[in-house]
């Protein structure tokens, strides 16, 4: 269950940052502290900075209290699932090897650990050996998902269409957790190398509405941006509107700031009619926003315009633009508009022959005289012929 009120995250998160006291600490089974730990996941999905800053220390809390646990308490299958969510969640791998070595982990679990182990010390190869035979279907639900999520990330380079696979599986076992919006990020990027728009937009339209909170939200929103330039998003394909229909669903606040970004990013990969199309969507959005907001908008849509034939009311409004009010990538863009602007309506003016050019034209010109000289000696060659011609007639005639 995912507690959504902000005093009852922020009083969590700061018991955890303050650390819970040694007495109540050693009580908790292994299975008690990854709840714990996946409530304070669940919350980072909402946004919450304190429980983000609170996990990094309950961890290193949850592999000392693994690591003093006696073997009794790692017979119950259910701390046995909770040694390896918390190494696959950034845990200290020695718990997990410690379990090994002691002989505390059953022989058909071992594929299961030595892989997670090999996963969480970076050998990604021994890790795939292992973790890839393992059935997610028979685990218990959090476990599986978990694992899921790990597996397609050991295939994703490989074999992107199983990594989906992988990750909707992930999804369907873990809704509303962080696990779930891991995987929507992941698999998004899987889909776009596989070309499937149609599942792409699905995707994206979940992730940008379940999880427009989450402190990994930004994140996403560069990577769905990215994802539109790759794909064919354009008005030949008839696809820009669909752009429109995947953000409907968020307030106009984000709806703005994603168009902008998607105007920046679209002008600065040359996609000109996306980045007019967003410019456009994110200044009906401004009218009610901040200075800020409203030139940003001008200056995309001006700097989309130059090239068409509405040139002259987009330089006008690019030169209007008060750039104390940009940031630096904008005045950046800004510059780099206006001096093509500046290129498009310039007389071409002759310039200096290059060093190479000037080098050419002294041979060819050499050669032109070396072939005025050859013609002039001709000339005088065949003049004297004549000329013996004609006394060698006057003779014959004498």
């Amino acid at each position: 269950m995912i507690v959504r009120r902000p005093l009852a995250l922020a009083l969590l998160a700061s018991l955890y940052l303050a650390g819970p006291a040694q007495g109540d600490q050693r009580k908790q089974q292994p299975f008690e502290m990854v709840r714990s730990l996946q409530f304070l996941q669940e919350n980072i999905t909402l946004g919450s900075q304190a429980s983000q800053a609170a996990q990094q220390k309950f961890l290193i809390q949850m592999t000392e209290s693994f690591l003093a646990a006696d073997m009794q308490t790692w017979r119950d299958r259910k701390n046995f699932s909770a040694a390896i969510i918390h190494a696959l969640s950034g845990g200290d791998p020695a718990v997990l090897r410690g379990l090994i070595k002691q002989g505390a982990i059953a022989s058909e679990d071992l594929p299961l650990a030595e892989g997670t182990l090999a996963y969480a010390e970076g050998r990604s190869k021994d890790a795939a050996g292992l973790l890839l035979s393992v059935d997610t279907r028979v685990l218990d639900t959090a476990l599986g998902g978990y694992v899921a999520l790990t597996q397609s990330a050991l295939v994703a380079d490989v074999d992107p269409k199983r990594a989906g696979q992988l990750l909707d599986l992930a999804r369907l076992l873990m809704p509303g957790t962080l696990v779930e919006e891991a995987s929507l990020r992941r698999e998004v990027t899987a889909v776009v190398q596989d070309g499937d728009i149609e599942k792409f937009e699905r995707l994206a339209r979940h992730q940008l509405t379940r999880f427009r909170q989450s402190l990994y939200a930004t994140a996403f929103r560069n990577q769905f941006t990215e994802a539109l330039i790759k794909l064919d998003y354009s008005l030949k394909s008839g696809r820009l509107r669909m752009i429109a229909e995947i953000l409907e669903a968020l307030p106009p606040t984000d709806r703005r700031e994603l168009y902008l970004l998607i105007a920046q990013r679209a002008l600065l990969a040359g996609k000109t009619e996306m980045a007019r199309f967003a410019a456009d969507r994110a200044a009906e959005l401004a009218m009610t926003a901040g200075a800020s907001e409203n030139i940003r908008a001008d200056l995309y849509a001006a700097a989309s315009l130059i090239v068409t034939d509405d040139f002259d009311a987009a330089l006008q409004k690019l030169k209007a633009i008060d750039t104390t009010k940009l940031t630096p990538e904008d005045s950046q863009l800004l510059g780099n508009a206006l001096a093509l602007a500046t290129r498009l309506r310039e007389w071409p003016q002759p310039s200096p022959f290059p060093d190479i050019e000037r080098e050419d034209r002294a041979v060819r010109a050499k050669e032109m005289e070396n072939e005025a000289k050859s013609i002039a000696a001709l000339t005088e060659r065949v003049k004297e012929a004549i000329a013996r011609t004609d006394e060698f007639l006057k003779r014959q005639t004498q």
